[in-house]
């Protein structure tokens, strides 16, 4: 190092605007700087907005999650174990 401190450049934008995805046919945001609160009712489209907005940067977020997952086996409480192999 050269003994300077790299520069931070932040970048906020002041509108987004998605259009035709999954629910939502046309939406514009102008978020604040600090926290931006999505609230609605259930099945208002709510998780679509932020999907669009991370399908921004190229990859769904439902995808990824899905890569990941492991689903658990359950048994009954009392029913014997069985072997898988």
């Amino acid at each position: 190092m050269t003994g300077r401190k790299a520069s931070i450049i932040k970048v906020f934008p002041e509108e987004v605007t998605i259009e035709n995805f999954k629910s939502i046919r046309r939406l514009t945001l102008r978020p604040k700087p600090g926290v931006n609160v999505l609230v609605g009712p259930n099945m208002a489209g709510k998780t679509n907005i932020l999907e669009a907005l991370i399908s921004c940067r190229g990859r769904s977020r439902r995808w990824s999650y899905s890569r990941r997952l492991t689903y658990p086996t359950y048994r009954s409480i009392g029913a014997p174990r069985t072997s898988s192999s």
